[in-house]
């Protein structure tokens, strides 16, 4: 039986700024098709890891493989749809509609000679349908509230029909109403083979969402695809709580 490439395998990554290791020799993989969730407080390097990952630093050691490609590959790159926090500051005056903000994200597929075809808007169309946002398509996007802007820019990432989504808070600062939209579609999005990787500081929401987590400051303190015990010490390295916290996955 051919043994499966996972979509994530880092292997021996540090990461050193200004002096300061933010993790060392951190190795991981994770599978095709699962629901990975990044824990840990902040400061503790899970941003940057994301950012290593996803090519846009450079680590001091180490290396990363997106589905066997490295990372630092365009094709590797084009694999991968990505969601920053609060969609990553956008300037509030931004003009562009939620329909070109979509459009956009299957553009960045094609070869800049290239104009969108019949079966590029059929995906676009797609992504709409998928995020339910077709009423917002003529609304411009610096108007839409904190649900509405993450849901715009996930469907953004659709379009470019990614076989990974990494995402770095996706739901910060969302109300709860917005917060569970956002995890249904991401469960929905799952549900259809994609492979989800997110940072989140909700331990309780990962064990019901996740199935498998990597927990981090500056180092693993614990990666498990089907179950994580997390100890009164681990926790207190991690967020110094006074209790433990079993993380249960889905098997």
């Amino acid at each position: 039986m051919p043994i499966e490439i996972p979509a994530i395998e880092a292997v021996g990554l540090s990461y050193v700024r200004n002096g300061e290791p933010l993790f060392h020799d951190f190795s991981f993989t994770v599978k095709k098709g699962s629901y990975t969730a990044v824990i840990g407080p902040n400061g503790g390097g899970k941003t940057t890891l994301l950012r290593v990952l996803l090519g846009l630093l450079s680590p001091t050691s180490g290396s990363v493989h997106l589905f066997g490609k490295s990372n630092t590959t365009r094709e590797a790159r084009r694999c991968v749809g990505y969601v920053s926090q609060r969609g990553g500051l956008i300037e509030p005056t931004f003009p562009a509609t939620t329909q070109e903000m979509v459009t956009s994200g299957r553009t960045q597929r094609l070869a800049f000679w290239n104009r969108l075809g019949s079966s590029d808007r059929q995906i676009v169309e797609e992504a709409f349908d998928m995020m339910h946002i077709s009423h917002l398509r003529h609304r411009v996007f610096s108007s839409l509230s904190g649900g509405e802007r993450q849901r715009v820019l996930l469907a953004r990432a659709l379009a470019s029909q990614p076989d990974l989504l990494i995402l770095d808070e996706p739901v910060d600062g969302l109300d709860p109403k917005s917060r569970e939209e956002f995890y249904e579609a991401l469960r929905h999005i799952n549900a259809q083979g994609k492979t989800i990787l997110f940072v989140t500081h909700d331990v309780h929401r990962l064990a019901k969402e996740a199935d498998s987590a990597i927990c981090l400051r500056h180092e693993l303190v614990c990666h498990g695809a089907k179950a994580c015990l997390i100890t009164g010490t681990q926790l207190h390295d991690l967020y110094h709580p006074t209790k433990s916290e079993f993380i249960e996955h889905h098997g």
